[in-house]
């Protein structure tokens, strides 16, 4: 384990070399005139020295940044102390100040890069010398960062807490200042970075000095303070100097008496070394505790601790196989915060792909299962699993939960880590399934990866058998999308080599102008050439110019069969009162804490005040937004009647005998 001495061999460095402290006294005088941490090659010729000790190191061909920290700040403080004078006492607040003014005139109250690496050394220093010159414990100083703390308080908890074992504290200083510190640095925040700090300090602490740390883990362990990472530190620390021993020597009466159970269990499960004595141990405490349900997340995490090992172990499979039978147990009981923090912790787990999918599979098919608990936990482990095999068996359980629910929403972020081409097989699979919940999952994911210009398949459709094809486009036409979505995918099979497949996807085509008229034209006179030949672009262009002389230019002159017309006070009304409902939603949204509050930003503008496209164009007001989709006409004439068919079709699985027709006209074109 890592000791933090730097600041004490770079201190006698100095002291012992004449030469070191020459060139940094000539490197410092010269940082104060510049003002920079980064400087150019140019700037200061006689760095050769310097980039031979590697106190700086060249950046970029052309310029030169700090390598140690520490020596410049032990200089750096020193020179200071001779041009403010300061004196430095007991007092530990002075030396706060003092840095402050260091602060000031080095960075003239400008932002410096890299000052803040030179900072949390300067801190290092008044903390390493109050406590060797005035053995002074901090504790009262702590005390009074309860009520008072500052922007610079956590620089404080880290340099004490990096040179925790190096400083001269007694037990029940450093028992007290952890309380403080870990009062300081309490947070709902998952990665809490100050408090690590306090706890890796206390934990080197015990590394260096186990005598001392059995005797204020012994005192923690008697206390009934809420000091369970104290105790979970200190075991760790002193558990990867001892190893074993120091568990059955010192721990085992203390689980025996089950008292402290949480903390020790937590200690054992971040130390260092995970052999095959402790992966026993750890399961067979697991076995003895595991029905108490307040312990099962330390207990659990010691069952992972094992898998992360990177350590192999003999028997390790084994006791890997044992773990997860035991996750899998855990996963029937209705703990909702246990399971929420396996499925985080084994979303970072490296291999075990199987596993990891036979404990999702497994928590899907549980009673309690719901997806309001857990479809983000699951979700959050395809961020690193990146199995297409997986992910189909995870859907498709979903999919059998919550049959005809949009379960790949869910995913959506997580789709563009897996391979197209593998992503797309899976999504055509689910499409040609007979199940109407399996081809309506494919759907789902279809359109979660649609651009506004259309999906087009990264895989030849061209070369799946002819039925396969036809199903494909009755698949994917049972889409409530604009056809501008979905078509273009389709639109491979005006080349198919089935005549059945062209004439039923043209036919197709023709009905679906119907419905949206220009919008069909357009998207098809967009792809002639590629996809489209000119002969089927003219043929549904015609069918569509017929369909609309014979059933729609002969009604627009009949104003009373015009909604618009009929309906006019309706349309008016529902645009306004959809309008209010719809900016409130926004505003709404954006007062909260939403997602749509972290995507915007909130502008205020004076009155008549508006945006300014281009450098040369004039200010526009602020005015409107909108956006606009097409709806089928017949969803207009019958609404009713469309639900119900659409409905029924989405829904409604395929049977043996469904494509009987299809198959005898596919087999005629092959005789």
């Amino acid at each position: 384990m890592k000791i933090e001495t730097s600041l004490i061999k770079e201190k006698t460095r100095i002291t012992n070399d004449k030469k070191l402290d020459k060139e940094l006294k000539s490197f410092v005088l010269f940082l104060n005139s510049i003002h920079k941490l980064e400087f150019e090659t140019s700037d200061y010729p006689n760095s050769s020295y310097l980039l031979k000790e590697r106190i700086i190191y060249l950046h970029n061909t052309s310029s030169y940044r700090i390598e140690n920290f520490t020596l410049l700040a032990l200089k750096l403080y020193e020179n200071y102390k001779q041009i403010l004078k300061f004196r430095q006492s007991k007092n530990l607040q002075k030396d706060i100040e003092f840095l402050d003014q260091i602060e000031k005139k080095f960075t003239q109250e400008h932002f410096i890069h890299h000052y803040h690496s030179l900072e949390k050394e300067l801190w290092k220093i008044i903390v390493f010398e109050n406590n060797n010159k005035y053995q002074s414990d901090f504790h009262e100083f702590l005390k009074t960062l309860l009520e008072n703390k500052h922007e610079k308080t956590f620089l404080l908890v880290e340099a004490y807490s990096q040179l925790l074992p190096v400083l001269q504290i007694s037990n029940q200083a450093i028992y007290d200042n952890s309380l403080i510190l870990l009062d300081i640095t309490k947070s709902d925040a998952e990665w809490n970075i100050p408090r690590g700090e306090v706890l890796i300090g206390l934990r080197s602490w015990a590394f260096q000095y186990t005598s001392r740390g059995k005797e204020l883990l012994n005192l923690s362990l008697l206390k009934s303070d809420d000091n369970v990472d104290i105790i979970s530190a200190l075991i760790a620390g002193i558990y990867d100097k001892l190893g074993l021993k120091f568990y059955t020597e010192d721990i085992e009466n203390f689980v025996n008496s089950k008292s402290s159970l949480f903390g020790i269990f937590n200690g054992l499960a971040i130390i260092k070394d995970i052999g095959e004595k402790e992966a026993s141990l750890y399961i067979k405490l697991f076995d003895l505790h595991s029905s108490d349900e307040n312990l099962l997340i330390p207990l659990v995490r010691m069952l992972l601790a094992v898998i992360k090992s990177k350590s192999n172990f003999k028997n390790k499979i084994k006791s890997t196989k044992q773990i997860f039978f035991r996750l899998n147990e855990v996963f029937k009981r209705d703990n909702q915060g246990v399971i929420r923090y396996v499925l985080n912790e084994i979303s970072f787990l490296d291999n075990y792909y199987s596993e990891k999918t036979d404990l999702l599979l497994n928590l899907i098919s549980q009673n309690h299962f719901s997806n309001d608990k857990y479809i983000n936990g699951i979700c959050q482990v395809f961020w690193h699993l990146k199995e297409i095999d997986s992910l189909k068996k995870v859907l498709l359980a979903l999919a059998a939960f919550r049959p005809f629910k949009n379960t790949a929403k869910y995913f959506t972020s997580s789709f563009h880590h897996f391979d197209p081409l593998e992503l797309d097989k899976m999504i055509i699979e689910f499409l040609l399934d007979n199940k109407a919940y399996i081809r309506h999952l494919g759907i789902s994911v279809f359109d979660r990866l649609s651009p506004d210009s259309g999906y087009l398949f990264k895989n030849n459709i061209l070369k799946l058998e002819p039925l396969e094809q036809y199903k494909l486009w009755v698949a994917v036409c049972r889409n409530l999308k604009e056809p501008k979505h979905f078509l273009p995918c389709l639109l491979p099979l005006l080349k198919s080599n089935s005549e059945t497949v062209k004439e039923s996807f043209i036919c197709k085509l023709e009905e679906f102008s119907e419905d949206y008229g220009g919008h069909i034209t357009q998207l098809l006179e967009e792809k002639i050439g590629i996809y489209v030949s000119q002969q089927i672009f003219e043929r549904i262009k015609n069918y569509s110019d017929n369909f609309n002389a014979t059933n729609l230019d002969v009604k627009n002159k009949i104003l009373e069969l015009n909604p618009y017309y009929t309906h006019n006070k309706l349309f008016i009304e529902f645009n306004a009162m959809y309008r209010r409902d719809f900016s409130k939603k926004i505003n709404k949204g954006g007062q909260e804490n939403s997602f749509l509050s972290q995507l915007a930003t909130t502008v205020q503008l004076g009155k008549g005040g508006g945006w300014r496209i281009g450098e040369r164009e004039e200010i526009s007001k602020l005015g409107s937004f909108g956006v606009s989709f097409a709806l089928p006409r017949s969803y207009f004439i019958f609404p009713d009647k469309y639900d119900m068919e659409m409905g029924v079709e989405m829904r409604e699985d395929w049977q043996e005998g469904d494509f009987d027709l299809i198959k005898e006209f596919i087999s005629n074109e092959q005789q």
